[in-house]
């Protein structure tokens, strides 16, 4: 009993692990996205654990990921642009 109990936890954590690994998971709202080149380092951090741990799994994540444009940063972010979005901080009054 104690065996079937831990391999159904392990079982459970593995798909916990797969199904929080993935970009298109995390960021639905990226799906095909165009204008960045720029990849997010979180979700390539957590497809590149989740391909250290599980080969073909991880790989399928990066797939998944390239393939919907979701391993990529939005093409407005802060990080690209290296400047404030504008009306975030009022005019200064001389």
């Amino acid at each position: 009993m104690k065996r079937q109990k831990w391999i159904s936890l392990l079982l459970c954590f593995t798909l916990l692990f797969m199904l929080s690994a993935c970009g298109t998971m995390l960021h639905p709202e990226r799906i095909d996205q165009r204008g960045s080149d720029r990849l997010d380092p979180s979700i390539v951090i957590l497809d590149g654990l989740l391909c250290f741990v599980f080969i073909i799994p991880g790989v399928v994540a990066f797939v998944i990921d390239f393939d919907n444009r979701t391993i990529y940063l939005p093409s407005n972010s802060f990080i690209e642009n290296n400047n404030p979005p504008v009306g975030v901080y009022p005019p200064l009054v001389r």
